[in-house]
């Protein structure tokens, strides 16, 4: 392998890293959404909780 080709592999593998570390817009608005509907779940089972009269359950 030359040392021009050489150094394309080494770029090339390094684009590759870099892209895979950052995640896509898609990506991020997927965490925003999961992370959503898990603390409404929190936020309705801590709800329900206290509305059954078990406050020692939640402090």
């Amino acid at each position: 392998m030359t040392q021009e080709a050489a150094q394309q592999a080494e770029r090339n593998r390094h684009d590759h890293h870099q892209h895979k570390e950052q995640p896509g817009p898609e990506r991020l608005a997927l965490d925003l959404m999961l992370r959503s509907l898990q603390v409404f779940i929190d936020t309705t089972l801590v709800i329900g909780i206290q509305a059954a009269g078990h406050e020692g359950l939640v402090r």
